[in-house]
């Protein structure tokens, strides 16, 4: 199958949806989940809350894992695969230690690391915190997605075949563009 025939492929998938599909496009980018529809924590409140955890006692991941599931506060709970690799970069940075206690490797934070609980906790009441830096960000994406969802709906609907083609051209390139940007972080 040739380019040409692909891109009037992508717009009757458009044609007949319009704003629907633009709709849909755009809940996925509001919603904090996953394809699997399960929420996952950003990167930065799994690390505050870590650190918190262990502002209160040394603790293994799995006993961070629980104490987190146990309090509930409503936000996605991070996973053992999001606790863990924290706590070794917790380490790394040289703001928590561990010692083997009863075959269970014990976190503890060091001066660094209780100073980093402080900012964390600090940083958890204000509209500084990485919640809503990250909310605002996924606002960001999702006005500029809605606009040009919005665009694209509308080629689809009034385009000439020409533009149709155009406009599926530059969707491609865009999200080529997009997907190279976040290959560089």
């Amino acid at each position: 199958m040739n380019g040409s025939s692909s891109g009037a492929s992508s717009s009757r998938s458009w044609t007949g949806r319009g704003i629907s599909a633009a709709r849909e496009v755009l809940d996925e980018l509001r919603s904090p989940t996953t394809a699997r529809g399960t929420a996952h924590p950003q990167r930065d409140d799994v690390r505050a809350a870590v650190l918190l955890v262990l502002a209160e006692q040394p603790s293994d991941g799995y006993r961070i894992v629980r104490t987190l599931e146990e309090r509930g506060t409503g936000a996605p709970t991070p996973s053992a695969g999001a606790v863990y690799p924290t706590l070794q970069l917790l380490g790394d940075e040289g703001l928590a230690t561990a010692a083997e206690t009863d075959g269970r490797k014990v976190w503890t934070l060091t001066t660094a690391g209780r100073a980093a609980a402080d900012a964390a906790r600090d940083r958890s009441w204000t509209d500084e915190g990485p919640a809503s830096r990250a909310a605002e960000r996924r606002g960001s994406i999702a006005r500029s997605a809605a606009q040009l969802a919005q665009a694209a709906a509308l080629a689809a609907q009034t385009g000439t075949p020409q533009q149709v083609a155009e406009t599926t051209e530059a969707l491609d390139d865009a999200r080529r563009r997009i997907l190279a940007i976040l290959a560089r972080s």
